[in-house]
Protein backbone atom coordinates (compact mmCIF):
# COMPACT_ATOMS: atom_id res chain seq x y z
CA UNK A 1 0.00 0.00 0.00
CA UNK A 2 2.87 2.35 0.51
CA UNK A 3 4.31 1.65 -2.71
CA UNK A 4 1.06 2.42 -4.35
CA UNK A 5 0.59 5.58 -2.28
CA UNK A 6 4.28 7.15 -3.25
CA UNK A 7 3.35 6.24 -6.73
CA UNK A 8 0.51 8.42 -6.63
CA UNK A 9 1.66 11.25 -4.79
CA UNK A 10 4.55 10.94 -7.23
CA UNK A 11 1.99 11.28 -10.54
CA UNK A 12 0.15 14.35 -8.99
CA UNK A 13 3.15 16.51 -8.51
CA UNK A 14 4.61 15.34 -11.88
CA UNK A 15 1.29 16.72 -13.06
CA UNK A 16 0.70 19.46 -11.47
CA UNK A 17 4.59 20.53 -12.44
CA UNK A 18 3.64 20.02 -15.69
CA UNK A 19 0.58 22.00 -15.60
CA UNK A 20 2.73 25.10 -14.26
CA UNK A 21 4.76 24.75 -17.02
CA UNK A 22 1.90 24.75 -19.74
CA UNK A 23 -0.17 27.35 -18.12
CA UNK A 24 3.19 30.23 -18.50
CA UNK A 25 2.88 33.12 -20.83
CA UNK A 26 4.22 31.79 -24.13
CA UNK A 27 5.83 33.88 -26.62
CA UNK A 28 6.08 33.12 -30.51
CA UNK A 29 9.62 33.55 -32.28
CA UNK A 30 8.67 33.54 -35.87
CA UNK A 31 10.85 33.55 -39.00
CA UNK A 32 10.10 33.33 -42.84
CA UNK A 33 11.34 29.20 -42.16
CA UNK A 34 10.74 28.24 -38.28
CA UNK A 35 8.47 29.40 -35.07
CA UNK A 36 9.57 28.43 -31.57
CA UNK A 37 7.69 28.92 -28.38
CA UNK A 38 9.09 30.12 -25.36
CA UNK A 39 7.71 30.90 -21.36
CA UNK A 40 7.78 34.92 -21.12
CA UNK A 41 10.20 34.47 -18.20
CA UNK A 42 13.02 33.58 -20.46
CA UNK A 43 15.06 36.05 -22.69
CA UNK A 44 15.47 35.47 -26.42
CA UNK A 45 18.25 37.28 -28.34
CA UNK A 46 17.74 37.49 -32.08
CA UNK A 47 20.82 39.33 -32.66
CA UNK A 48 22.55 36.63 -34.89
CA UNK A 49 26.08 37.15 -33.55
CA UNK A 50 28.90 33.87 -34.36
CA UNK A 51 25.84 32.54 -36.71
CA UNK A 52 23.05 31.34 -34.15
CA UNK A 53 20.03 32.71 -35.48
CA UNK A 54 18.74 32.79 -32.30
CA UNK A 55 19.47 31.73 -28.34
CA UNK A 56 16.69 31.55 -25.93
CA UNK A 57 17.95 31.98 -21.63
CA UNK A 58 16.35 30.74 -18.94
CA UNK A 59 16.19 33.72 -15.92
CA UNK A 60 18.34 32.70 -13.31
CA UNK A 61 17.66 30.48 -10.52
CA UNK A 62 20.03 32.21 -7.40
CA UNK A 63 22.47 34.31 -7.57
CA UNK A 64 24.83 31.49 -7.17
CA UNK A 65 23.26 29.98 -10.57
CA UNK A 66 26.09 29.92 -12.69
CA UNK A 67 25.13 28.18 -16.42
CA UNK A 68 21.53 29.54 -17.76
CA UNK A 69 19.78 26.75 -19.41
CA UNK A 70 19.26 28.01 -22.88
CA UNK A 71 18.10 27.22 -26.35
CA UNK A 72 20.00 27.85 -29.80
CA UNK A 73 19.06 27.42 -33.07
CA UNK A 74 21.87 27.06 -36.06
CA UNK A 75 20.90 26.97 -39.74
CA UNK A 76 23.99 25.65 -42.18
CA UNK A 77 23.38 26.21 -46.16
CA UNK A 78 24.39 22.69 -47.54
CA UNK A 79 23.88 23.89 -51.17
CA UNK A 80 25.83 21.60 -53.14
CA UNK A 81 27.46 19.28 -50.62
CA UNK A 82 24.52 16.42 -51.36
CA UNK A 83 24.16 15.77 -47.81
CA UNK A 84 20.43 14.35 -46.43
CA UNK A 85 19.53 14.18 -43.23
CA UNK A 86 20.62 10.97 -42.73
CA UNK A 87 23.95 11.73 -43.82
CA UNK A 88 23.79 15.06 -41.36
CA UNK A 89 23.30 12.77 -38.18
CA UNK A 90 25.89 10.35 -38.98
CA UNK A 91 28.58 13.20 -39.47
CA UNK A 92 27.45 15.07 -36.46
CA UNK A 93 27.25 11.52 -34.66
CA UNK A 94 31.00 11.40 -35.66
CA UNK A 95 32.50 14.88 -34.59
CA UNK A 96 30.29 14.96 -31.53
CA UNK A 97 32.02 11.42 -30.27
CA UNK A 98 35.50 12.86 -31.78
CA UNK A 99 35.15 16.20 -29.79
CA UNK A 100 33.05 15.91 -26.88
CA UNK A 101 34.87 15.61 -23.31
CA UNK A 102 33.86 12.94 -21.14
CA UNK A 103 30.80 12.14 -23.63
CA UNK A 104 28.08 9.59 -21.92
CA UNK A 105 24.38 8.51 -22.36
CA UNK A 106 25.05 9.27 -26.28
CA UNK A 107 21.57 8.42 -28.07
CA UNK A 108 20.32 9.22 -31.37
CA UNK A 109 17.21 8.57 -32.80
CA UNK A 110 15.15 9.60 -36.11
CA UNK A 111 11.55 10.86 -35.86
CA UNK A 112 8.85 12.46 -37.40
CA UNK A 113 7.23 15.58 -36.85
CA UNK A 114 4.27 16.66 -38.99
CA UNK A 115 5.70 15.79 -42.64
CA UNK A 116 9.21 16.71 -41.26
CA UNK A 117 11.24 13.76 -40.23
CA UNK A 118 14.45 14.79 -37.50
CA UNK A 119 16.90 12.99 -35.74
CA UNK A 120 16.70 13.64 -31.87
CA UNK A 121 20.34 13.48 -29.81
CA UNK A 122 20.99 13.60 -26.06
CA UNK A 123 24.12 13.41 -24.46
CA UNK A 124 25.83 14.66 -21.15
CA UNK A 125 29.45 15.82 -21.45
CA UNK A 126 31.81 18.11 -19.76
CA UNK A 127 32.22 21.69 -20.94
CA UNK A 128 34.73 23.78 -19.13
CA UNK A 129 33.51 23.63 -15.04
CA UNK A 130 30.11 22.60 -16.36
CA UNK A 131 28.52 18.84 -16.54
CA UNK A 132 25.95 19.06 -19.28
CA UNK A 133 23.12 17.38 -20.64
CA UNK A 134 22.36 18.50 -24.53
CA UNK A 135 19.27 17.96 -26.87
CA UNK A 136 19.50 18.29 -30.35
CA UNK A 137 16.93 18.09 -32.88
CA UNK A 138 18.17 17.90 -36.46
CA UNK A 139 16.02 19.07 -39.74
CA UNK A 140 16.76 19.04 -43.20
CA UNK A 141 14.74 21.28 -45.28
CA UNK A 142 15.74 22.72 -49.05
CA UNK A 143 19.42 22.46 -48.44
CA UNK A 144 19.36 23.82 -45.38
CA UNK A 145 20.23 22.33 -41.64
CA UNK A 146 18.52 23.17 -38.44
CA UNK A 147 19.84 22.35 -35.70
CA UNK A 148 17.89 23.27 -32.34
CA UNK A 149 20.09 22.47 -29.26
CA UNK A 150 18.83 22.81 -25.71
CA UNK A 151 21.95 22.75 -22.80
CA UNK A 152 21.09 22.36 -19.21
CA UNK A 153 23.46 21.19 -16.33
CA UNK A 154 23.03 17.51 -15.90
CA UNK A 155 20.50 16.55 -12.71
CA UNK A 156 18.76 20.29 -13.59
CA UNK A 157 14.94 19.51 -14.74
CA UNK A 158 14.95 19.35 -18.40
CA UNK A 159 11.18 20.66 -18.64
CA UNK A 160 10.86 23.62 -19.60
CA UNK A 161 13.73 22.76 -22.47
CA UNK A 162 12.13 20.06 -24.11
CA UNK A 163 8.65 21.80 -24.39
CA UNK A 164 10.71 24.74 -25.94
CA UNK A 165 12.26 22.43 -28.50
CA UNK A 166 9.17 20.67 -28.96
CA UNK A 167 7.65 23.35 -30.09
CA UNK A 168 9.96 24.09 -32.53
CA UNK A 169 8.17 23.92 -36.28
CA UNK A 170 9.31 24.29 -39.55
CA UNK A 171 7.05 26.47 -41.95
CA UNK A 172 5.86 25.86 -45.68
Amino acid sequence: MKIISTLIVLTITSFAYSQTIKSQDLLKYISDSYKVEYPSSWRIDTSKQGGIEFAIFSPKESADDKFLENINLIIQNLSGKNIDLDKYAAISEEQIKSNAVNLKAFNMVKLKKGISNYYKLTYEMTYGNFRLFTEQYYFIRNEEAFVITFSSETGKSKDMGEEILSSFTLLN
